[in-house]
């Protein structure tokens, strides 16, 4: 089985609310397969511009989020559930896989996790594009509602070079961290690059995130949640 984490990396993204992990799959030819089969789908119109929520009125605005985005569904024996989709995105699926072992490892290493399902979007953004501040889900013990816990945000960005801009930008003040004894009133963060073969995962409820203005396209992430 695959051995992401160990004590150090738990505790760190315990404490600090992420975790960076490069080399992911350490494999040039998947790696540039994973490019090519989500920008394929980009090319043949199979993304739909990215809208958000809010309320019950959709609302689309580039100024606020600048992806164009496609879901991709899989059934719980991890095939995905499109036929015609599935023998395009073979090495997509493959990352899928690789991202099952994590859910399946945190189930294991963390008591109570219990996860209960995963999601997965891809996202192409062009140049300009950009994603203001938001965060992926709020925490609520009260909630009844199933939400996400976990964020994995695999990039493929191959050439990506300083200047290019689309880093996530992550907000480090953790409220998950009650060694935090206050949270300090200055916003911390910092920007990571969207290189290729870097896995990045942080808590969805507590680490607000943005995406600055690219001046490069495609820039491309394969996000899977954990709930």
């Amino acid at each position: 089985s695959m051995k992401i984490f160990n004590k150090e990396s738990l505790n760190q993204l315990e404490k600090k609310g992420y975790l960076i992990i490069d080399n992911f799959l350490n494999d040039l030819n998947k790696i540039n397969l994973i490019y090519d089969e989500s920008y394929n789908q980009f090319k043949e119109n199979k993304l739909i511009e990215a809208g958000m929520n809010k309320g019950t009125d959709k609302w689309k605005d580039k100024s606020i989020r600048g992806d164009y985005i496609q879901w991709i569904h899989r059934d719980s024996n991890s095939r995905i559930q499109d036929k015609d989709l599935s023998s395009t995105i073979r090495n997509i699926n493959y990352l899928l896989d690789k991202l099952d072992l994590i859910k399946n490892e945190f189930d294991n290493v963390i008591p109570n996790f219990n996860s209960i399902k995963t999601q997965t979007q891809l996202a192409v953004y062009l140049n300009g594009g950009r994603y203001i501040k938001h965060r992926d889900s709020f925490y609520s013990s009260e909630s009844l509602t199933i939400s996400r816990r976990i964020t994995m945000i695999y990039y493929v960005n191959k050439d990506w070079k300083k200047g290019d801009g689309g880093e996530l930008r992550l907000y480090t003040n953790n409220p998950n961290n009650t060694n935090q004894k206050e949270l300090k009133q200055t916003e911390e963060f910092i920007d990571i690059e969207p290189i290729a073969d870097r896995l990045l995962i942080f808590l969805s409820p507590f680490l607000e995130h943005e995406v600055l203005q690219c001046n490069f396209e495609p820039r491309i992430a394969i996000t899977t949640w954990i709930y």
